[in-house]
């Protein structure tokens, strides 16, 4: 009896990671569990999860979700839980341009530039004979 059970999760997980293989994921998502033993602060563990919704609405037209839950596994911090949507944007290709509306991260020069995570604005970007071009307009949470 627990073979044929081994035999049929062993088969269901083969099929279910072939059949992602030829159908886009519309959920992805990721998690990690951090724990840091400090000599000067106080040790925490705390924990992140996000989850990431894709859609394509037309042929040239998508959109983008984050949802991303904070814990502080200890409580030792007082942080407590935070969750909430922190990406949310409507884009569209028009040819090389890539335009997107709404609350996205800001990524110019691989992070040299730019690495802004809670931007809020308009971003365009293409490229001209292998040149990439970007603009925005927008404002970040703080500022």
């Amino acid at each position: 009896m627990k073979k044929k059970l081994l035999a049929a999760a062993i088969m269901a997980a083969m099929t279910l990671s072939t059949a992602s293989v030829f159908a886009a994921p519309v959920f992805s998502g990721d998690a990690n569990i951090e724990y840091n033993a400090g000599d000067v602060s106080p040790d925490y563990l705390t924990n992140r999860i996000r989850l990431n919704i894709d859609s394509q609405i037309s042929d040239n037209i998508y959109v983008h979700g984050r949802m991303k839950l904070n814990n502080d596994l200890r409580n030792s911090h007082g942080y407590g839980v935070t969750a909430g949507f922190d990406q949310a944007y409507i884009g569209a290709k028009l040819g090389a341009a890539d335009i997107r509306v709404g609350r996205q991260s800001l990524f110019i020069g691989k992070g040299l530039l730019m690495d802004e995570d809670n931007f809020t604005g308009a971003q365009a970007k293409t490229a001209i004979e292998g040149i990439n071009l970007a603009g925005f307009y927008g404002k970040d949470a703080s500022n």
